[in-house]
C-alpha cells in the first residue's frame, strides 16, 4: 500500500468516526430533550389509540405535512400538500407494542420499514398515544443502530370529524 493510499484511507476513517460521533451527540441531545419536555408527562398518561381515517397533524418542523390517513387493515400513509393539491406519500404498517422509549407504556407504532418505501426511511419509526378523545400525541424515533433509538421530535395528530 503507497503512501498516498494510506492519506486517503485514514481520511475517510477520519470523516466516517467523525459522523458516527456526531450522530450520537445528536441523537443523545434530542433524546433528552425530549424527555425533559413538558409533553412527556401526557404521552406517559396516554393510551393505546385505535384510529381509523384522516387526522390532521401538527409538529415543530410541518413543511407540507398536513397528517396521516389510517387503514382498517393496520396501514396507512402520510397526507401532504402540493399546492392545492393533497399527495398521498410514505405508507407505513401499524401494530400495539411497548415504547422503546417509555417500556413501560404500551403505544400504537407506526412503522414506516416496508418495501414500499426507501431505504432511509426505514429507519423511522413513530409511537402515538391518546391523550384526550380525538387527540394523539406522537414521537419519531431514528434508529440508524440496532438497539440504539433515538427520539427526534414530538408530533400531534388530531381526528377530523
Amino acid at each position: 500500500m503507497n503512501n498516498r493510499t494510506k492519506k486517503i484511507l485514514i481520511a475517510l476513517l477520519i470523516i466516517f468516526v467523525t459522523i458516527f460521533v456526531s450522530y450520537i451527540i445528536v441523537g443523545n441531545f434530542l433524546t433528552i430533550n425530549s424527555r425533559n419536555d413538558s409533553r412527556q408527562s401526557q404521552f406517559l398518561n396516554g393510551k393505546v389509540p385505535v384510529l381509523s381515517g384522516p387526522h390532521n397533524g401538527t409538529a415543530a418542523m410541518q413543511g407540507s405535512w398536513l397528517g396521516k390517513e389510517f387503514f382498517n387493515d393496520n396501514t396507512g400513509i402520510n397526507n401532504f400538500k402540493n399546492g392545492d393539491l393533497i399527495e398521498k406519500q410514505i405508507p407505513f404498517k401499524t401494530y400495539t407494542g411497548k415504547s422503546i422509549s417509555d417500556p413501560q407504556i404500551d403505544v400504537l407504532k407506526i412503522d414506516y420499514n416496508i418495501p414500499e418505501n426507501p431505504f432511509y426511511l426505514r429507519f423511522i419509526l413513530d409511537e402515538l398515544v391518546e391523550i384526550e378523545e380525538g387527540m394523539y400525541l406522537g414521537k419519531l424515533h431514528f434508529t440508524l443502530l440496532p438497539f440504539v433509538p433515538f427520539t427526534i421530535t414530538y408530533f400531534a395528530l388530531e381526528e377530523i370529524k
